[in-house]
């Protein structure tokens, strides 16, 4: 994801139960050692959604309507195994819930 604010310097900050950090290129990456939610906030900014499971864990693709895409995968035990997001903003609810929305 890219952070609209990124300078030329690496950035660094802490926030509940996990780390970002925005690198010099503006990409922002997130470590968060839980995460019990991952939602969307304006199901009408969604263009395709695909949900595949495979060997007892569930996989979810979803395109937004600006092109952004939301992927990530849990295992049967609700384990986090995958995530990614391009294109997209996000906010943090509890330190432990993701909401993503396609940018203004």
């Amino acid at each position: 994801m890219k952070h609209p604010h990124a300078n030329e310097q690496t950035l660094r900050y802490s926030m509940q139960n996990g780390k970002t950090r925005i690198e010099s290129n503006g990409e922002l990456r997130l470590k968060l050692s839980s995460i019990k939610s991952i939602g969307i906030r304006h199901l009408a900014e969604v263009e395709e959604y695909r949900i595949n499971t495979i060997a007892g864990s569930r996989s979810h693709w979803v395109r937004f309507i600006n092109g952004g895409i939301l992927a990530f995968a849990y295992n049967a035990n609700g384990q986090l195994l995958e995530f990614s997001a391009e294109n997209l903003e996000v906010s943090c609810v509890h330190g432990d819930t993701l909401n993503f929305y396609v940018p203004v």
